[in-house]
């Protein structure tokens, strides 16, 4: 047996409010009894003080009005954003007695639900709560009947999650903690909701055991992996029992209270109807129970663990001191009215202001689709605040609400809905205010169609490599399409997805893809799509026409035979590259040791080759030189490929997760280094007239994330300046976006985030915009004075201290285009430390592609400007300071448009914007210009 007694300094801690520590789901049947009442209020005080978060509260009586109360009282607390589930279990739902306390609280307050069939249902939101949540983080307090608990237990995998009930519970809840049984004897019979009855009954006949709800308990009890604590009847109502200190008294206190307050009106009610509310004091059982699970056992418990419960089906508890299942119970360990005060206490505070503090806006937002579903997920938001956090997230698509949610996943089966592309994700706190929204589009920052279309043999690893992808995806904020149709080649545009993923699926016994799915492919790759194949995508054998010729260049030759599966050893060849840097020099996996058609080595740029002496096979099973997983730019595409993944097993090594990771990404997204991606395209968050509220980086895990307006000063009495506008599928971009600028700006607020471009990484910028004619150069601008010559500025740093610091890309009023970097060694617009790199005159109202790179180093380096193609049009010398800090980059101006709004302000459009943090190579610059040129039509 082992008794714990810990100490609990309850005064300091109210007086110290610190970061919760108990994340709480109580499920509670508000019904005849008002102890459930002052659970719940017990709960909310405890939240304000900040010992612990609510993150829903579920009903499970057969009550319509009971989750109607609940939802009241979240409401009176000012945190009605509280998710309020409802038990479905029973046959039928039944009104409240009139003389109920739910009956009247649900027609008398305010609340947020508005009809108990709204609520979601108790099991489905244990599950989506669970799903979401960390490791061993969830304290379950069951005060109430066991059904929606037993149904948790007995739960399958859903589009919540892949775990069973029990493994969730087993994974996610650190303690559940229950009122219930009788610890006293072992003879007691259990009339509470260990088989509690359908009526009440008296006091002293334990004759009304619930023969189902026993069922449910025992099952409870005997199935729950997380540790279990029971406060059985006899903890606050003693008397009933000859316990110690006799009965734990709470209630009469609450008449200090408001006449108006929630809680005493539902004691008065309950006692109003059973003959007086002179005396509103009850035995406290539930609040026993609760106070235990969140504050511990302290000075007030007795704590017996690590033993093993039974119920019997005729309502007899026992406890096992010898049987170690995680069980155990609690005895009251001092007097009676001690624990009373501390429960009425807690009872008795009032609501806190209701918090009207955003949280923050939810991250790392990913799309998944299949063919059935589609899946959003996105990472927790937070809000520290004491007494407020974030319950839940509202998905809204083209700005109409479509659910509140109470995990960090939502699946909708409604596919039109998808093909319009606009999602957004809003946390919210416990008062309902929202945050910003995350916007996702048909995928994230990157879009990948994870196909696996075949026609012979099916592998046992295909699943595991189908998942592997979409888990990459969530763990990337990338959106992922899972499909097996190649119908979808033609049906889904191909040209909004970065990847297109041969996932592991073989063509051995007949064609793929028809002609039309043959030629969507081909047009994808050879407009700058990319590429990755995985183990027997390399076994695509019969394609018709020369389409097979075709694919056999893109996967880099053909899979045609091999010895049985065993370990080997592969050997890096290349570690400079991003996809492979992470390899050992030998790295050891069981596989399908394929030969090809031919080695490949000559026309791609092998990472890993295999050691032929580390296996055992036949001299035709070699091949003396042995690449084995390589990449390669293809008839104006990129593609990797790997022959691993023959193995279930290999797809969860961590080696081959990083590099699937590394090479989806280098495939999608092109060359190392890009810290900046402004894609009109994706990501842009405007109001409904179409003015940009936020840009956002389409790069995962970059500092500069967001670019929004600056709407300050005089721009405010100006309503919509400030904030460029979005112009969508224009023709002369091939259908793409762009945002127009007219004297606007937005603002990257991540004030380090460029430093170090010009402090010696150097970098590379490429830029597709259409100028405008310069507007009035000698006259005022719309909210200055005047405009600045020559100084028209389609990207900037603004000034950071007494010297200008940064990189800019800008327009003389004739629309000369020039470059510079300032590196803050001396003042002044332009000098030897601030060189212009002056390049040729462009025509107004017609879309360019242009580009500055700066080389990496110390002392001086050379700085060149280019113009719609990857010859330089000009170069200079530029001087380095190692020192430099840059201030925020603006996209539109250079200035704060706080002194002379406007006066350096770029007119025209801007569809595309991406930043290096390191000087391309000549072949790299040529290959992303010409994927640029072909994407955009230029």
């Amino acid at each position: 047996m082992k008794i714990v007694v810990s100490a609990l300094i309850i005064g300091f801690l109210f007086l110290n409010p610190v970061q919760a520590q108990h994340k709480v789901i109580l499920d509670t049947d508000p019904s005849f009894d008002p102890d459930d009442v002052g659970c719940m209020a017990m709960l909310h005080n405890l939240a304000s003080r900040g010992v612990c978060e609510i993150l829903a509260i579920i009903n499970s009586t057969d009550h319509k009005e009971s989750s109607l109360s609940i939802s009241a009282i979240n409401y009176f607390y000012n945190r009605g954003a509280i998710a309020v589930g409802d038990c479905r279990s029973y046959d039928t739902k039944i009104d409240a007695p009139e003389n109920t306390y739910p009956y009247h609280l649900a027609r008398t307050y305010p609340r947020d639900l508005s009809d108990w069939e709204k609520a979601p249902e108790g099991v489905a939101l244990y599950r989506e709560i669970l799903a979401s949540a960390a490791p061993h983080s969830i304290t379950v307090i069951i005060i109430g009947t066991m059904h929606n608990f037993y149904g948790l237990l007995r739960s399958t995998p859903d589009d919540f999650s892949p775990l069973s009930g029990v493994e969730l519970v087993r994974e996610k809840v650190r303690l559940v903690a229950t009122m219930g049984g009788n610890f006293i004897d072992g003879s007691g019979y259990d009339r509470t909701n260990w088989g509690g009855a359908d009526q009440l009954c008296s006091y002293t006949s334990w004759s009304c055991l619930n023969e189902e709800r026993n069922r449910m308990c025992r099952y409870v009890i005997e199935h729950c992996p997380a540790p279990f604590m029971a406060s059985g009847w006899e903890v606050g109502c003693g008397d009933y029992y000859d316990a110690d200190y006799g009965n734990v008294m709470t209630g009469q206190g609450l008449k200090q209270l408001d006449s108006t307050h929630i809680v005493r009106r539902s004691y008065e009610y309950h006692f109003r109807f059973r003959g007086g509310d002179d005396d509103i004091s009850r035995h406290s059982n539930d609040q026993c129970a609760l106070h235990f699970a969140v504050l511990g056992a302290g000075n007030n418990y007795r704590a017996y663990e690590n033993g093993r419960i039974e119920l019997s089906e005729a309502g007899v508890c026992k406890w096992d001191p010898d049987t170690d299942r995680q069980q155990g119970y609690i005895q009251k360990n001092r007097d009676k009215d001690l624990i009373a005060a501390e429960i009425e206490d807690l009872m008795l505070g009032e609501p806190l202001d209701r918090d009207l503090s955003p949280p923050t806006t939810p991250t790392k937002v990913s799309f998944l689709r299949t063919k059935e579903k589609c899946i959003l997920t996105w990472s927790p938001s937070y809000d520290a605040t004491i007494g407020s956090w974030v319950v839940g997230y509202r998905v809204y698509y083209n700005g109409s609400p479509v659910r509140t949610v109470y995990g960090t996943r939502f699946v909708t089966r409604s596919l039109s809905l998808v093909d319009q592309e606009k999602y957004e994700i809003k946390a919210i706190n416990v008062s309902g205010v929202e945050s910003k929204g995350a916007f996702v589009s048909a995928g994230g920052s990157l879009k990948i169609l994870n196909f696996q279309a075949d026609n012979g043999f099916q592998h046992d690893s295909k699943a595991a490599a189908l998942r592997i992808v979409e888990l990459i995806g969530q763990k990337n904020g990338w959106g992922v399409y899972s499909t097996r149709e190649a119908s979808s080649l033609v049906t889904e545009d191909l040209a909004r997805f970065d990847v297109v993923l041969f996932n592991n699926n073989c063509g051995t016994a007949g064609p793929v893809l028809n002609q039309e799915q043959q030629a969507a492919l081909q047009s994808y790759i050879r407009q700058g799509g990319g590429f990755v194949g995985i183990h027997c995508a390399g076994a695509i054998w019969k394609e018709t026409g020369d389409f097979q010729q075709w694919y056999e260049g893109l996967i880099g030759t053909r899979l045609v035979a091999h010895p049985h599966v065993q370990e080997a050893r592969l050997r890096l060849e290349n570690r400079a590259h991003p996809i492979s840097r992470h390899l050992p020099e030998e790295w050891i996996i069981k596989d399908e040791w394929h030969v090809f058609s031919e080695n490949p080595r000559e026309r791609v740029q092998v990472l890993l080759s295999l050691d032929e002496s580390s296996y055992e096979a036949e001299s035709s099973m070699k091949m003396g030189d042995h690449p084995f997983t390589w990449f390669q730019y293809y008839d104006g595409g990129r593609s990797f490929f790997t022959s691993l993944g023959h193995e279930t097993t290999t797809y969860s090594d961590a080696n081959f997760q990083q590099m699937l990771e590394k090479g989806i990404h280098w495939a999608g997204k092109g060359e190392e280094g890009l810290i900046l991606d402004l894609d009109a395209n994706t990501a842009v968050e405007t109001t409904p007239d179409h003015w940009v509220t936020r840009w956002s980086n389409q790069v995962s895990g970059a500092a500069a994330v967001d670019f929004v307006p600056n709407d300050y000063g005089l721009r405010i009495s100006h309503p919509g300046s400030g904030r460029p506008r979005l112009m969508t599928n224009l023709p002369e971009l091939n259908g793409h976006n762009a945002i127009a600028f007219r004297e606007d700006e937005l603002i990257n607020y991540e004030e380090d985030a460029f430093d170090h471009l010009i402090t010696g990484n150097g970098y590379t910028w490429i830029a597709v915009l259409k100028p405008y004619a310069t507007a009035e150069p000698d006259g005022a601008t719309e909210f200055g004075t005047y405009r600045l010559h020559d100084v028209n500025s389609f990207m900037g740093n603004l000034r950071n201290g007494g010297n200008y610091e940064g990189l800019w890309g800008c327009f003389d009023d004739d629309l000369t285009f020039w470059c510079g970097t300032r590196n803050g060694i001396t003042f002044g617009r332009f000098d030897a430390n601030n060189p212009k790199l002056t390049g040729p005159q462009l025509q107004a109202d017609k879309y360019h592609l242009l580009a500055a790179r700066m080389e990496a180093g110390t002392g001086e380096v050379s700085l060149e400007l280019f113009v719609d193609n990857p010859a330089p049009k000009a170069r200079i010398m530029c001087p380095v300071n190692p020192d430099a800090n840059s201030s925020k980059l603006a996209i539109g101006t250079e200035r704060d448009a706080n002194n002379h709004p406007g006066s350096e302000s770029f007119d025209g459009e801007i569809a595309r914007l991406l930043i290096y943090e390191r000087p391309l190579t000549d072949v790299e610059l040529t290959r992303i210009m010409q994927q640029l040129k072909i994407r955009y039509g230029l």
